[in-house]
């Protein structure tokens, strides 16, 4: 069964095919259009006929920001847990030798 989700954007509204398996598809949408009004101050729907194209962009590379900072914290968590886990081998295994 296909999946559709409509967004309105700018006045005008657009349909997008969702893959079926993607269950957070719906809140993608939402996130973007949140991330669009904090951009305008306004609802993307209310939005007047100012570069649309500036908008969007402004958006895109504020949810990229967004994803780079989470990708770093994502990634000194996992060294944090990578030590942590070398530093608890070495004491069990300190531990467990004769």
């Amino acid at each position: 069964m296909e999946k559709f989700l409509t967004i309105e954007l700018f006045g005008q509204t657009y349909k997008f095919q969702a893959d079926t398996e993607n269950t957070s598809a719906q809140e993608v949408t939402d996130y973007l259009l949140e991330e669009v009004a904090k951009v305008t101050g306004r609802s993307p729907s209310q939005t007047p006929n100012t570069n649309k194209f500036a908008i969007l962009l402004a958006t895109a590379l504020n949810i990229a920001s967004e994803h780079v900072q989470l990708k770093r914290k994502h990634s000194e968590l996992a060294d944090g847990i990578t030590r942590r886990s070398e530093t608890l081998m070495q004491t069990l295994e300190s531990a467990v030798k004769p």
